[in-house]
């Protein structure tokens, strides 16, 4: 028996139904485990083409909330979230996909403005563009730019410079319709769903895969800084005018605090989290990115290979969140201050990271698995003395390696072997 229905909805249903106050009696939500926005602008651009010109394009597909209240129904964006976002962005936003040639326009306008100014352009561009996509005409009391404004001589000139900057507009594709899937099946099944679609187009990485796989596996959080990291990844999908299903269930910064987490957000956290606090040692990525720092250096930790990092839920099961993560801090801050004096200066010097990911990984989860009994975080009777000797062949193998760029390829399984081997105990030969 089927467990889906088939509809169109226009794209003006669509975008109404994403917004925080739709008009037109269906919801739609975005779940945790979807990934940020990752389309370019190229592929934005021809998802708008193909509608134009009347081109089929892949379905989107909702999960069907059941509770229905009142006459809004609800949904959750499984799959489109991609083309969902080109939508929006296209019939919201006048700067997407080069429209009409409107960033061309927005120059020559801005290069006119700061010549009456008598100012750079460049030093003003970003305020009209602001100015001119909020307001679409001149009202000086909403503006921002009103003192500025006020010095020109407002004649006839600036008026035909303003009209030419919207002289033509967008297409319309409001009307054009969108083939939506409508799943009724059980909810558990999402995550399934949501990630065998995603193995065609535009692959999920393996941290997306695992978003999806692990959403059962929950605990709180106590490190607030790693919380401000997992909402700041969220309010991406928001600012870009979506509605999002851990808003909903968290929507003020009290039960942001008291909301359970689920095993992929917090890596996610930590991962945004520890090169803030050891910059010497690993490398940021954007905000929205998930860092494979913080899943490699638990699962290393723990014991587990790196390829087999998707059991991490099955070692975390039974372990306190927040004594693992003090206790994987607490091995980082040994190293780094071990390693300290010699990069630092490097780092002077060279202005990047030099080391490899890996090898910082094998000697933090050494400091750890030395001091730790990896199945209950317990300290290990006489940890101390082997902790006292991990310092001296630390520091000798980051050179030696460094000098012999050991750690330079894909070394899951050399990872494994120093850190299960203890080999930092000893020296280099």
């Amino acid at each position: 028996m089927s467990n889906f229905d088939i509809e169109k909805w226009t794209v003006k249903e669509l975008i109404d139904a994403t917004s925080a106050s739709p008009r037109f009696g269906k919801k739609v939500t975005v779940p945790e485990f979807q990934r940020s926005a990752v389309w370019p602008d190229e592929d934005r651009a021809a998802l708008i083409v193909s509608i134009k010109n009347g081109y089929p394009f892949g379905s989107l597909l909702m999960y069907k909330e059941t509770d229905e209240t009142g006459e809004m129904k609800y949904y959750k964006l499984i799959d489109g979230l991609q083309r969902t976002h080109a939508l929006k962005r296209y019939t919201e936003d006048l700067r997407d996909c080069n429209a009409n040639r409107f960033n061309e326009r927005l120059d020559e306008f801005a290069d006119f403005i700061a010549q009456e100014l008598d100012r750079a352009s460049s030093e003003i561009r970003s305020d009209i563009a602001e100015w001119i996509v909020r307001i679409h005409e001149i009202e000086p009391d909403t503006s921002e730019l009103h003192t500025e404004f006020g010095r020109l001589n407002i004649n006839e000139s600036f008026w035909i410079r303003f009209r030419e900057l919207f002289s033509v507009e967008k297409d319309d594709i409001s009307e054009a319709k969108i083939p939506v899937i409508i799943y009724t099946g059980a909810a558990t099944e999402l995550p399934t769903i949501f990630t065998l679609l995603n193995k065609q187009g535009k692959e999920l990485g393996p941290y997306e895969i695992l978003a999806a796989q692990w959403l059962d596996y929950r605990q709180p959080i106590q490190n607030e800084k790693i919380i401000d990291a997992i909402w700041k990844k969220y309010e991406i999908l928001e600012k870009a005018g979506f509605s999002l299903d851990v808003s909903e269930q968290a929507p003020d910064e009290e039960s942001r605090r008291q909301r359970e987490y689920t095993l992929f957000e917090y890596l996610f956290g930590l991962g945004q989290y520890l090169p803030k606090e050891f910059p010497l040692l690993f490398k940021p990525v954007g905000v929205d990115q998930p860092n494979s720092i913080s899943f490699n250096l638990t699962s290393a930790c723990l014991g587990l290979h790196l390829k087999g990092k998707g059991k991490l839920h099955e070692k975390t099961e039974d372990l306190n969140i927040s004594d693992l993560e003090e206790r994987i801090l607490e091995a980082t801050k040994f190293v780094d201050s071990i390693l300290k004096p010699v990069i630092s200066i490097h780092q002077r010097e060279r202005q990047y990271i030099c080391h490899s990911e890996n090898q910082i990984i094998s000697m933090i989860a050494t400091a750890f698995q030395v001091r730790y009994d990896k199945s209950n975080l317990s300290e290990i009777d006489g940890w101390q003395a082997n902790r006292d000797k991990l310092k001296k062949p630390i520091l000798m193998r980051y050179l030696y390696d460094g000098l012999r760029n050991a750690w330079g390829a894909s070394v899951d399984n050399t990872l494994f072997r120093t850190v299960n081997d203890l080999t930092y105990l000893n020296p280099p030969p």
